[in-house]
Parts: C-alpha cells; sequence; structure tokens
C-alpha cells in the first residue's frame, strides 16, 4: 500500500499520523485500521512505530491536549481552523510526552504540515503555539481535581465525563479510578495459537528467532503475549500460525462448547477472530457461516481464513436486521454484537471521542433485534452465545434478561460450565462473563450462554 502524497513526496510518520487523525475525526476510520492499511508503506520499522505512538497517544490524551491548545492560544477549540488541529494536537502530544523526540523536529514538522495545508498564515499560528508550549512546558499542569471529581477525572485521564459518571454510580469511586488509570495505558498485544498449525511453545520459538519476543498469557491458557517485536512481519504469522487477538475475545468461543462435525454459525462474523477458532473445533467435517452486513470486512475475513487455511469457515453477506440468510437449525449461534465498544478503549481510543449517550439505546435495540434473529436458527437442545465489548449493562446484562422474559424456550446456562478453571475468577455469580481491563489486563468483555430446551 503505497502512502498519501503531499507536493509529490511520500509523507513520513508525523504527516501520516496528522491525515489518519484527519480521517478518524470524519468519523471514517478507526486508527488500527488506518496504521494497517497506510503503515506498512513506510520504510523503516521505526517510522511505523513513531506514526504507532503519535496516533494513540494523541487520541489517548486528547482532553488533556485541548486543554492546553486553548490555554497556548487564547483561543477556544471551535475557532481554531480545522485543519490546523490534528498538527496541533500531535505535535503538542510529542512536546508534552516523548522525550525521546526533540521538540524542534515536532514543531518544524507541524509548521511544515500547517503551511502546506492553510498557507503562511496558518504554519505562523502553529509555529507560535508549539514553541510557546516549548517554552512553558516546565510549568504546564492540569487543574487539581476540585469539587467535580468526575470532570477533573474527564480531564486527567481523557474519557468523556458521561461514561465515569456512569461507571462511578455502579462500581464506586476506587474503582473507578483504578479503571481509568487502565484506560491510559496501552492494552497488551495477544496472538490466538493456531492449534491445526503449531503450539505456544513452538510459536514463541518460531517468533523469538524473528525479533519477537512472547510469553505465555497470564490470563488465557495457550495464549501468548507479546512483549516486544510486530508478529504481523513475521514468516510465522504469513503462514497461518497465529492471529492477532485480545485473551478475553479468544475466551469467547470457548464458551459454544463446540464438538467435531457440529455445523455453526458466527454472526457480525468479520475480521473472524472468533469464527476461526470454531472452525477449528468443529474440524474438518463442521462448517462455521461467518456472516457480516460488510464487504470490505468480510474480505478482510476471507483473507484471514485463507492465511489459517480454515476452508470450512463460509462467509455470507447479509444484513441479519433485514432478513436470515439461513435456514434450518444449527447447533450453535454466536452473536458478537455492535456496541459501544467501552470495553475496548485502550485498543481503540478513538472511541471516546465518537460515542454519546444515546447510543446505548440505539445499539441495544440492534442487539436484540440480532438476539432475535439468531434465536431462530438455533436448534432444540443448541446453544446461543451472546457477547459484547462493553462495560454497560444496557448492552449486556439487560439485553439477556429482556431476551429470556420473551424467550421461555431459552435459558441461561452457566459460563464456568465451558471454560478452564483458570478462568472461574471471570465467571459472575450469575453465570455470565465479565472481564475487565484493570482487573485481569484484558479487554472489557460480557458474554452469555442462551440454551434452547430439548424437543
Amino acid at each position: 500500500m503505497s502512502l498519501p502524497t503531499r507536493r509529490g513526496k511520500e509523507l513520513g510518520p508525523r504527516q501520516l499520523s496528522c491525515e489518519i487523525l484527519d480521517r478518524i475525526d470524519r468519523g471514517a476510520a478507526r486508527a488500527s485500521q488506518e496504521l494497517a492499511r497506510l503503515g506498512g508503506g513506510l520504510r523503516d520499522d521505526r517510522d511505523l512505530r513513531l506514526a504507532t505512538e503519535i496516533v494513540y497517544g494523541t487520541l489517548r490524551h486528547r482532553a488533556e491536549i485541548d486543554f492546553y491548545l486553548e490555554h497556548l492560544s487564547g483561543r477556544r477549540l471551535d475557532r481554531i481552523e480545522p485543519a490546523l488541529l490534528s498538527c496541533l494536537r500531535t505535535g503538542l502530544y510529542q512536546i508534552l510526552h516523548l522525550d525521546r523526540v526533540p521538540p524542534s523536529a515536532a514543531v518544524d514538522e507541524a509548521v511544515t504540515l500547517a503551511t502546506a495545508r492553510s498557507g503562511r498564515r496558518g504554519g505562523s499560528f502553529v509555529n507560535a503555539v508549539l514553541r510557546s508550549a516549548c517554552r512553558k512546558r516546565p510549568d504546564l499542569r492540569l487543574p487539581l481535581e476540585g469539587n467535580d471529581p468526575i470532570e477533573s477525572l474527564a480531564l486527567h485521564h481523557s474519557v468523556p465525563a458521561w461514561m465515569i459518571s456512569r461507571w462511578w454510580k455502579r462500581l464506586g469511586e476506587q474503582e473507578t479510578r483504578s479503571l481509568l488509570l487502565s484506560l491510559s495505558r496501552p492494552a497488551p498485544l495477544s496472538l490466538w495459537v493456531h492449534p491445526g498449525r503449531t503450539d505456544p511453545g513452538r510459536l514463541a520459538m518460531e517468533l523469538s528467532a524473528e525479533g519477537v519476543l512472547t510469553e505465555a498469557s497470564p490470563f488465557l491458557p495457550g495464549s501468548l503475549r507479546v512483549r516486544s517485536g510486530q508478529p504481523q512481519r513475521t514468516r510465522a504469522f504469513q503462514m497461518g500460525h497465529c492471529y492477532i487477538q485480545d485473551e478475553a475475545s479468544q475466551a469467547i468461543p470457548l464458551l459454544m462448547s463446540a464438538a467435531r462435525g457440529e455445523v455453526l454459525a458466527d454472526l457480525c462474523s468479520a475480521p473472524g477472530g472468533k469464527a476461526f477458532p470454531l472452525a477449528c473445533r468443529v474440524g474438518s467435517a463442521g462448517r462455521v457461516f461467518a456472516i457480516d452486513r460488510s464487504l470490505p470486512r468480510l474480505r478482510t475475513l476471507v483473507e484471514n481464513r485463507d492465511r489459517l487455511d480454515l476452508p470450512n469457515v463460509l462467509p455470507i453477506a447479509a444484513d441479519l436486521e433485514a432478513s436470515l440468510p439461513l435456514v434450518g437449525a444449527l447447533a450453535g449461534v454466536l452473536v458478537d454484537a455492535p456496541c459501544t465498544g467501552t470495553g475496548v478503549l485502550r485498543r481503540h481510543p478513538e472511541i471516546r471521542w465518537r460515542r454519546t449517550p444515546s447510543d446505548l439505546s440505539s445499539l441495544a435495540q440492534r442487539q436484540s433485534a440480532l438476539l432475535e434473529a439468531a434465536a431462530s436458527l438455533v436448534a432444540p437442545g443448541g446453544r446461543l452465545v451472546y457477547s459484547v465489548c462493553s462495560l454497560e449493562p444496557e448492552e449486556g446484562e439487560d439485553r439477556v434478561e429482556f431476551f429470556l422474559a420473551r424467550h421461555a424456550d431459552f435459558h441461561l446456562a452457566h459460563a464456568g460450565e465451558s471454560l478452564p478453571p483458570s478462568l472461574a475468577g471471570i465467571v459472575t455469580p450469575s453465570g455470565t462473563l465479565r472481564t475487565w481491563p484493570h482487573l485481569q489486563d484484558v479487554d472489557g468483555f460480557f458474554a452469555a450462554i442462551l440454551r434452547k430446551r430439548g424437543v
């Protein structure tokens, strides 16, 4: 993938970071997708690491950065030309948080891009703000926590106050503070190990030979965490020996208790992370229908499927809220439903600037509709696994309660019966699964097993 260009030259890591943040602000992209799509065009791995650090760091610290921008510029944020915001934000992030980056380099690159975007006047404005930041850096401080701790925490942790307020009421002060601290840190990079191709020990040695150091997951037996290096650039990855996936996400397919020869469906499946382990479980005699309404994401699923050599994953493009592409009764259906994504704020920090409280109700309607569609596909005695990467009960526990109140033919099965004993701590008293970034250092997931009563 070639990089976008400006004035006939390939963009460097700082300019690329601004382009990606612009696309995110327009609501048209995710940081991880854009870095994967465009970052490979950077010739040096160090440039990719710098671009990744700037993009994620700027998103994770955006409230703090915007506070200082208003202070340093003497302007409200909405009075700053939009074309200059990413230049200012990325430049200020480097000045405040990247000690190994010379401030002069951050300023010069930001000014060059601002001038290209907005002319000499725009470049002069960015130069004045960022050079002021360099001079005043030792004295820049966020306000001390005042009478409104939630607003203070929102500023210090760059998490919207409405999210923090909900967690405070539900979890209490101390656990909310602990959760916020965890959300300020990058998420671990973890690997699902393809059981048909290798085992964790052998994969660790293969990756080590290519400069990628791993360790056994402290959370999920059989998974690896990456300590350093880029596994996606290794031969082991290209040969389909592993798939990048958070350990909590890896635990969800275990709830299906899939058996050899079964026919299953994975709804909202792309890019396939939950369909692939299910395909390994059912074997060559079984099938997994991987259904998603996004053609680009399904193309990614097919690329992943072919790399992992799992031909029994059968992609289907369909909008499940409009019509069902399948008829008949399946042994199991997994619904990893669209949600607010509050459980993956570490991994996808742009979510914090996109979601609003109203999304909870609109997404809850979609989640219930998907559960209804899934229920019609489950055979008597079969399993319906529902999951969301959300911390919010409206998208988890409440959806299951709402569903069971309308489906006497289903009952809640205990998740502990399908998980290894080492994961007993993530099973709630009611028998559902719940993970937390600050407790297990994994993504925040909710999941439940809904079993259909036999004839």
